[in-house]
């Protein structure tokens, strides 16, 4: 599978260019792995195409907050809603 992977985007590079190459990751990955898939992407492809829904993943939550209370704040103790 690896192999399959590593022929595809060389081919990919090869017909298109480095930048025809993204990556869109996780939220919920590790800081370290961010550092392998940015390493990776910078590194080794060789562009800065790459993006994650760490930046999305709350926004609705955001919005509700501030409409609901005026800021991007939890109203109260979780504790409390028991």
């Amino acid at each position: 599978v690896l192999e399959d992977i590593a022929h595809r985007l060389n081919d990919t590079i090869a017909k298109h260019g480095r930048d025809s190459i993204m990556f869109y990751v996780s939220g919920q990955l590790l800081t370290e792995d961010y550092y392998v898939a940015n390493k990776f992407i910078k590194g080794f492809i060789g562009n800065n195409n790459i993006d994650s829904n760490s930046r999305l993943c709350m926004s609705s939550a955001v919005a509700g907050h501030k409409r609901a209370f005026g800021a991007d704040i939890v109203p109260s103790n979780y504790e409390d809603l028991e």
